[in-house]
């Protein structure tokens, strides 16, 4: 009777392992299950294949219903198929008693659990990705920066800040032939120049005026002068070289007697003039030296810039997840900044994105403040979830 009852038993376990074996959707121990309850070997295994295949086996062991397989730290575990991982995984994370940790936490909640599948870290970390109350916590940092864009002029002072746009100020630059370009404030990483300079005069400042600091209009005359006949790394030069082609006198040469003060009493007018010709004729070079050492200056610092920020490409149609950075100091403890998710309808080039909004209408915004959102679906802030069983109607 024994006999007979383990022989059905074999059969049965062996029509199991042919359906598993030949299921599209099986699970991924199939071939174990078949070899350790019926010994059939898995169809087509050869080489490595088969020496790897027999090295494995004896990590695992079948009872009925269930595989197990022997851990590192020598407990054995329950072997979980592709269909339950996802609500696995989604239990131990966002359940009362998951705490929304990341992958390493949350796979050790499962391992705690007693289960066990080859790619735990790799799937744990794609689930998690996706939840939607973690992806709208957290801040923004220099690193969620976009990537530099460099902006070069051939003209000395093509482009000005928007603090100069008035219409006294465009009427003269109409009446000379200037071209007006107005750098926007919006976003200051691209206006670098104007930033390092307003860096060096407030350093200038800080260091030149009084106790009281309220004399700092009387040094600021000085303090550009002494701004503008400093060397400059970007165009290799000093901005006074740059504009009137010559360096300046400086009153350090008269006090101690520099070359050309000594020669003041032989000074020769026709001789001064042609050399000052000469100058005049160079400073076309030496503003297109500036602009070749501006530009490679601006090339380097473009590249280890972007290589410290994150790799983030925004294409149409995606969803993201937008950081409102105007909101009041303190809006709440509890409260996540961001908002969304937005679908991202044009990409402009400078970092530049058109959002849509729920009511189907246009805003602008920098790349800088969003982040993609990467749940399928998600739930409204203010939205209630039971969590008791659903009763049958």
């Amino acid at each position: 009777m024994a006999i007979q009852l383990l022989e059905k038993t074999n059969e049965t376990w062996k029509k199991l392992g042919e359906v598993m074996s030949l299921e599209e959707n099986g699970p991924w121990y199939a071939d174990f299950v078949n070899y350790l309850a019926c010994g059939i070997e898995p169809p087509n295994l050869v080489g490595y294949d088969r020496k790897k295949f027999f090295r494995d086996i004896n990590n695992y062991y079948w009872d009925a219903p269930y595989l197990y397989t022997l851990c590192k730290d020598k407990i054995y575990r329950r072997c979980v198929s592709k269909e339950e991982i996802e609500g696995l995984v989604e239990i131990c994370h966002g359940a009362a008693y998951g705490g929304h940790f990341a992958t390493f936490k949350t796979v050790t909640k499962i391992l705690q659990a007693g289960l066990w599948w080859p790619t735990m870290f790799k799937d744990t970390q794609e689930i998690i990705s996706k939840c939607d109350s973690c992806q709208r916590k957290g801040n923004i940092s220099r690193r969620n920066e976009m990537p530099q864009t460099p902006t070069l002029e051939v003209e000395v002072f093509d482009v000005w800040g928007k603090h100069f746009v008035n219409k006294v100020f465009e009427s003269l630059l109409k009446k000379h032939g200037v071209k007006h370009k107005v750098a926007t404030p919006y976003h200051p990483q691209t206006s670098g120049q104007v930033e390092i300079s307003n860096r060096e005069m407030k350093s200038i400042l800080e260091k030149t005026v009084g106790i009281t600091r309220k004399d700092w209009a009387k040094k600021l005359d000085d303090a550009l002068w002494a701004y503008r006949t400093a060397y400059k790394i970007p165009i290799g030069t000093t901005p006074f070289n740059l504009l009137y082609g010559k360096s300046c006198h400086l009153p350090v040469e008269l006090e101690y007697k520099a070359m050309w003060a000594v020669k003041l009493l032989n000074f020769d007018i026709k001789n001064a003039h042609e050399k000052r010709l000469v100058q005049l004729n160079e400073l076309q070079e030496i503003r297109l030296e500036a602009y070749e050492s501006s530009k490679i200056y601006k090339e380097r610092t473009k590249a280890f810039h972007d290589k410290r920020i994150l790799p983030r490409v925004f294409k149409e149609g995606d969803l993201v997840l937008l950081f409102n950075s105007r909101l009041k100091l303190f809006p709440g403890k509890l409260k996540s900044r961001w908002s969304g998710p937005f679908k991202i309808k044009e990409v402009r080039p400078y970092g530049a994105l058109v959002l849509l909004n729920k009511a189907g209408k246009e805003f602008v915004v920098n790349g800088q403040r969003l982040k993609h959102y990467l749940a399928n679906d998600f739930i409204e802030e203010g939205t209630t979830v039971s969590l008791s069983e659903p009763q049958d109607t």
